[in-house]
């Protein structure tokens, strides 16, 4: 083989294994990016779910004050006044 064509080859096999690297590089920057997105998302769903179960919780705390205050009426009886 000629010098120039192993020249040649040796710089395809150079520009080769640097494109190799790159799109390596590339591809954990891709996952990367990937990883920090689904970790946002999954915040932001976690938050919402927190929320969700707050607003129940206070929906239920009403609720049970609503019949609380109902059970003492009926308790008292009709005619008979409450404490003002």
């Amino acid at each position: 083989m000629d010098p120039e064509t192993m020249a040649k080859m040796q710089k395809d096999m150079m520009l080769a294994e640097q494109e190799k690297k790159e799109r390596a590089t590339a591809h954990a920057q891709r996952t990367a990016q990937r990883a920090v997105a689904f970790d946002l998302e999954q915040e932001r769903e976690n938050r919402r779910t927190e929320a969700e179960i707050a607003r129940e919780n206070a929906r239920f705390v009403q609720k049970m004050n609503q019949d609380a205050v109902k059970t003492a009426v009926e308790v008292r009886g009709p005619g008979i006044k409450t404490e003002e």
